[in-house]
């Protein structure tokens, strides 16, 4: 069975998503001799669908893929059995949290096997900067008139 032209296989994908704010990721699963569905015992998957394995509150859920909107496989994992094995280690501990444990954490670490949010990331980044940005400019109108760099006057800068 094939989806969007992949091979069989575990794949690593995203949802874009503008109107949510975030960009969702899972893991899908297009290769029925691989059934992420009856490795985790869910009784409803049945072979023959692509899953999508993903966390969303309150855990780990898999789902169709056909139930769950469209997605983007950008990496085929290439070693399955060791995504299989941090998948059962996920299992253990399925609870969602937002800034620790959420949907991309769980995919990269999955496929990769690194625990980070790159879209954290760079919230973390842009909040950093804006800060700065803030405190420059808040330093900038404490600072006594005398200290303050002089403006240029409309003489000046035509001199």
């Amino acid at each position: 069975m094939h989806y969007q032209g992949c091979a069989d296989g575990l794949y690593f994908a995203v949802q874009r998503s503008a109107a949510k704010g975030f960009d969702p990721y899972g893991i899908i699963d297009i290769d029925i001799d691989i059934d992420i569905g009856n490795r985790r015992r869910a009784s409803s998957m049945d072979n023959l669908h692509p899953v999508v394995l993903h966390q969303r509150p309150p855990g780990i859920t898999a789902d169709w893929l056909r139930d769950t909107g469209d997605w983007q496989l950008t990496h085929r994992i290439a070693d399955e059995a060791a995504a299989l094995e941090r998948i059962r280690i996920a299992l253990t501990d399925p609870v969602y949290a937002t800034l620790r444990h959420n949907c991309e954490h769980f995919a990269r670490w999955v496929a990769f096997g690194v625990w980070e949010s790159k879209q954290l990331q760079a919230a973390g980044w842009i909040s950093g900067l804006s800060m700065l940005v803030i405190a420059a400019f808040n330093d900038e109108a404490q600072r006594p008139r005398s200290r303050r760099r002089p403006r240029r006057t409309r003489s000046a800068r035509t001199a």
